[in-house]
């Protein structure tokens, strides 16, 4: 007779062969298509952050331009801040990130206020990841470029809003142009 030990140690052995020859045939019956997985587009219970870890990096617009219109390589042609009614205003700018696990993504809205204050055009793209970059670098420049345009003469103020949810940071620059 086996002690009780000996038993334990049997009855443990049993299971793990039992759960390793198990997780196999799943496997193999899977990777020949005979069961087949279903993807749901559902979050997943690792993503949650159970441990507020403070995200750390950095998120800045190193340089903003007006422009006429822009290239081919995002080069800003015929830089002003004074634009005629009806014309493209082109804007372009550089964002300076911090990488998170080899990843960037960045979220770009802006709204374009009148002299008075009034949002005259708001283009909010909440959850639209508008640069997604997988890269090996810690710190990564993107260069990133819009166009807008607006009907009536006066002064007006763009508000530029870029943020990283993979830090959890955002940053936004404020710059005032002219329509005649």
């Amino acid at each position: 007779m086996l002690n009780s030990k000996g038993k334990l140690a049997v009855q443990l052995l049993t299971f793990l062969v039992v759960a390793v020859l198990s997780s196999a045939i799943m496997l193999t019956l899977v990777q020949t298509g005979v069961l087949s997985v279903r993807a749901e587009n559902q979050p997943s219970l690792l993503d949650s952050e159970f441990v507020p870890v403070g995200r750390v990096g950095t998120l800045a617009i190193t340089s903003f331009d007006f422009c006429r219109s822009i290239g081919d390589t995002l080069n800003c042609v015929g830089e002003t801040d004074d634009f005629n009614v009806n014309q493209e205003i082109h804007f372009k700018f550089v964002v300076e990130t911090t990488t998170s696990y080899g990843q960037i993504q960045l979220v770009e809205n802006y709204r374009v206020k009148d002299s008075e204050g009034n949002i005259i055009l708001n283009a909010d793209t909440e959850d639209d990841f508008y640069f997604d970059l997988e890269t090996d670098q810690k710190q990564e420049l993107v260069t990133m470029a819009e166009y807008f345009l607006i009907s009536n003469s006066g002064d007006y103020t763009l508000e530029l809003i870029v943020k990283n949810p993979h830090l959890g940071k955002t940053t936004t620059i404020t710059e005032g142009f002219s329509v005649e």
